[in-house]
């Protein structure tokens, strides 16, 4: 929470991840840099993962150990190995090789010519668009969309978040009934009275051009007034600041990040039982 209320820290963080991220290929330079990269890669992922509750540690560690254990890493070795591969690939050699060659050059291609920004920010070989909107939370027209569940493994520490499968989306659409056959609480929550006319293909019509103090609340049990009550104060907080305040006005965050909690609380306070 420290951190979500301090954006004079973040910004050089996002910065400095930044520049981690392109200066990556130097990994391979040598045995030492490996175990550089793969310690600030480590580093990098268990600080997302207590500050967003992304779990990226299970699906990165196996590749960071790659560059650690490899101790003839060189920019030879490198170029040797993509030799290998390209010659396996022509030959027909080793299908798991193949494969695997086909899989890291097919995404080094989509990165390099920047396809996944042009397609809609979808990562290769994946169907999940990653960023697809700006994530300002005082922006002032955007939708505010999140929901809350009741799984611990899922943003461990009870973070909010947009999830794609819902009863106001056009492109994943749940019905509102299948709500209720979660085996967990399940609350989707927020305001879509302003979205820029780009966006509007992802919301069902009927959900658009609701008044701005209208909260919408889908839930699959009884949601208490004041955790109803919390959650309009919450999407009010959002419309009351501008897009600068997200990186100037500590005071608006920690607002913001209190009233988060007090959502949590009245959430953890409902007892559930699934069908």
């Amino acid at each position: 929470a420290f951190a979500v209320q301090s954006p004079r820290l973040l910004i050089p963080a996002a910065i400095s991840a930044l520049f981690f991220e392109v200066a990556f290929p130097f990994a391979v330079t040598s045995y030492g840099a490996g175990l550089f990269f793969t310690f600030m890669g480590l580093s990098f992922h268990t600080g997302i993962y207590f500050l967003q509750g992304f779990d990226f540690l299970s699906q990165w560690c196996p590749v960071y150990f790659l560059f650690a254990l490899h101790k003839d890493a060189s920019i030879q070795s490198l170029i040797m190995t993509m030799e290998d591969g390209f010659n396996a690939t022509l030959n027909f050699e080793g299908s798991g090789f193949v494969l695997a060659y086909l899989y890291t050059i097919i995404s080094m291609m989509v990165s390099l010519v920047m396809l996944d920004v042009w397609y809609g920010e979808v990562l290769p070989w994946s169907c999940c668009p990653m960023f697809l909107v700006p994530r300002n939370l005082f922006s002032q027209d955007m939708p505010r969309w999140w929901t809350m569940t009741g799984r611990p493994d899922q943003r461990n520490a009870g973070y909010m978040d947009p999830l794609m499968y819902s009863p106001v989306s056009t492109k994943h659409y749940m019905p509102e009934e299948d709500l209720q056959k979660y085996p967990y609480k399940v609350l989707q929550f927020g305001s879509l009275s302003r979205i820029p006319k780009e966006l509007r293909k992802f919301v069902l019509p009927e959900y658009l051009g609701h008044s701005v103090d209208q909260v919408l609340c889908f839930a699959n049990f009884p949601v208490s007034a004041e955790l109803k009550a919390a959650l309009e104060e919450m999407v009010r907080i959002t419309f009351a600041y501008n897009e600068e305040d997200a990186v100037q006005n500590c005071a608006a965050l920690k607002e913001l990040v209190e009233q988060q909690r007090l959502c949590r609380y009245y959430f953890e306070k409902i007892e559930f039982k699934s069908e």
